[in-house]
């Protein structure tokens, strides 16, 4: 993790640890441990398992903590997985470990691939089995908060203190990406995808609380969402730029001509004005160098797409050569004499055949599907204004990952669309219950006023079955 592994694995343990026990301040060591995964997962490094080229990060040791302690415990409710995710994220998953046995480094195709998918669909069984109501809930949005604010904090001191450069891109690990962020990932991109998919949750939670004069929590959200905003231009990551700027837009857009959402326009206006404000500050310092990043000149966009074009041909090549395996998950690296490509969809195209290409999108498609369930709820507007954060995360994603290919070459950037999915799936479990509830509750006043009409103790049901004696 850090070049001094004897001092920094100790303390961001206890550091994880620590923070999650006075987030949570209940009996529940799973809870407890999941919350310490969330709030590391943005970290990178860990423990290098050679056999696999897998690098098993801290966050893994908290989660399968989390998940020996809730198999270990029965719950009464349980949160459904919906089974257009599940299906085609288990059909990819076979399909990627078939493929791995024939590529070129099956260890990286293992490691990579099969390892990375199975640990993010973990963080997902984790938090739909342990998720029970809004407090569940609350939790969980407070380690990511936090998880964010830890990141952009230790990124903004390795980005000027030189102190702090020790860290995931530091000796044997500095890269040509050094210049952009010396940030606590390996590559700035990724750093920015990140940012990219948390903002729009803390967003979201930050409007709430505000909205419902929770200040006191709700000042810690707003803290990390101004360090967020500030953190994603120190990646110098267009990308995600575009991307989050896409999905931020697209959601508010729909969200000014909601029926009902009045109160929110106004505290989405209030929010939007203080971010506007305080962002001239540093726009006037750094808007010349935003606006250069972004354009290159006067032939950058030109010059940007035939370059990432002939990243592409030799993605191409593999897909020619094996269009229904692909060259196998994380292999194609192997075969490009420039770059690898960066376009996340031939990214997959190439490495898993047209077959893996079509379950990655059908399970994106599915968690589409649950922002946009999540989304349509008008009886819970915290659940609502999650789903409008997941869809606007998701927009941003599949933007971005047209230039992009982070999502499917770094863990912290794929794993955290898991655990915001989990999130709103639990919300829609949530939800679900509460209707189900209100429907048993309004069947059995109906029985009731029933029985007082008909005066002799039996009441009639709506459906027209038996009378039922009460």
């Amino acid at each position: 993790m850090f070049s001094n592994q004897y001092f920094a694995f100790p303390f961001f343990t206890l550091l994880a640890l620590a923070s999650a026990y006075f987030i949570i301040k209940v009996k529940k060591p799973e809870q407890i441990l999941l919350s310490a995964a969330l709030i590391c997962a943005p970290w990178s490094g860990g423990v290098w398992i050679t056999p696999v080229k897998f690098d098993f990060r801290l966050t893994y040791v908290f989660l399968l903590g989390a998940l020996i302690f809730s198999l270990s415990r029965s719950y009464r409710f349980k949160n459904k997985i919906p089974v257009l995710i599940t299906v085609p994220l288990f059909c990819f998953l076979i399909w990627i470990t078939i493929g791995a046995t024939q590529t070129y480094d099956s260890a990286i195709a293992l490691g990579d691939g099969t390892i990375t998918f199975v640990l993010n669909f973990v963080y997902l069984f984790v938090i739909t089995r342990i998720t029970a109501n809004k407090l569940d809930v609350d939790y969980l949005l407070k380690s990511v908060c936090l998880g964010l604010f830890f990141t952009a904090v230790l990124a903004f001191l390795q980005y000027k203190i030189r102190f702090f450069h020790l860290g995931f891109i530091d000796g044997k690990f500095t890269t040509f990406m050094w210049w952009r962020t010396r940030s606590t990932f390996h590559h700035a991109n990724a750093f920015g995808f990140y940012l990219m998919l948390v903002i729009p949750f803390i967003f979201r939670e930050a409007i709430l609380l505000i909205r419902t004069k929770n200040l006191k929590t709700g000042k810690y959200f707003i803290i990390s969402l101004l360090l967020g905003c500030f953190a994603i231009f120190t990646t110098q990551n267009r990308g995600a730029w575009v991307g989050l700027a896409f999905g931020m837009a697209v959601i508010i857009f729909i969200d000014f001509f909601r029926k009902g959402a009045k109160k929110t326009r106004k505290t989405m206006i209030r929010v939007l004005v203080i971010l506007c404000v305080i962002s001239i500050f540093p726009l006037m310092r750094y808007g010349p160098r935003m606006y250069d990043r972004l354009f290159e000149g006067k032939d950058g966009f030109s010059n940007k797409a035939q370059s990432r074009l002939e990243y592409n041909v030799d993605a191409w090549k593999q897909v020619e050569k094996h269009p229904i395996m692909g060259c196998g998950y994380s292999n194609v690296r192997y075969y490009s004499s420039i770059i690898f490509t960066h376009n996340l969809y031939l990214l997959v195209l190439s490495e898993t055949g047209y077959p893996g290409l079509i379950m990655f999108l059908l399970y994106l498609l599915g968690i589409t599907l649950e922002g946009v369930r999540a989304m349509k709820t008008k009886n819970n507007f915290f659940i609502s204004t999650m789903g409008s954060a997941l869809l606007t995360t998701l927009l941003a994603l599949f933007l971005a990952s047209i230039p992009g290919p982070d999502y499917g070459i770094t863990s912290q950037v794929s794993s955290h669309l898991w655990i915001l999915t989990g999130i709103v799936i639990s919300l829609n479990g949530i939800n679900s219950r509460l209707i189900k509830q209100q429907k048993i509750l309004k069947r059995k006043q109906l029985l009731q006023r029933q029985l007082a009409v008909n005066g002799n103790g039996t009441a009639t049901q709506p459906s027209g079955l038996r009378p039922v004696q009460v």
